[in-house]
């Protein structure tokens, strides 16, 4: 059997995150909204074949968002040694290739076991802050699960940027490996 999904998604901007108050964190920091923030938007490609009554599948897929937020801290422009914490869009442009399979077992009546592995690839192209990020961060995974139990591997190297939705400050690194 062979599917093919698409999925547009676009993000909600949390109203704290554009509130222009004010609430000072310590005498030199205090943290704003940003009234200009936008909307993250995702694009979701994926296509997959089943084969052998739903034994192996096979799986690749394209994902391409745009416009993901995070928090950078500044110096304040009128304020030397007073900084400020606020939320702004990322200039990116991430792709994601994804090539993946997973095999379906059940070797007695009551005992399913999936194994499963995708590498994925990632291409950065963020500007935060007037800085510039650019590179590939490569991702591996395998795991297994046997019935409710799962068990999973993940292996990274490369660069990454975070831009969840504008929880957290940006954070680089250049070899990242997770277990």
């Amino acid at each position: 059997m062979l599917r093919f999904d698409y999925a547009h998604q676009t993000g909600d901007v949390p109203y704290g995150n554009i509130n222009a108050s004010t609430e000072w964190q310590t005498d030199h920091l205090y943290l704003t909204g940003n009234p200009n923030l936008r909307p993250w938007k995702q694009d979701r490609l994926m296509l997959a074949l089943s084969m052998f009554n739903n034994k192996l599948t096979l799986i690749s897929g394209y994902n391409n968002g745009k416009g993901f937020s995070t928090y950078i801290t500044e110096e304040g422009a009128f304020q030397p040694g007073i900084y400020v914490t606020h939320p702004v869009n990322t200039e990116n442009h991430d792709v994601t290739l994804l090539l993946g399979a997973s095999l379906n077992l059940n070797p007695l009546k009551f005992w399913r076991v999936n194994l499963s592995t995708s590498v994925s690839w990632d291409k950065l192209n963020n500007a935060v802050g007037g800085i510039y990020y650019e590179g590939w961060k490569n991702r591996w995974q395998v795991s297994t699960s046997q019935n409710f139990v799962t068990l999973t591997y993940n292996f990274s190297r490369g660069k990454s940027v975070s831009h969840q939705q504008a929880n957290s400050i940006i954070s680089v690194n250049s070899d990242t490996r997770n277990r």
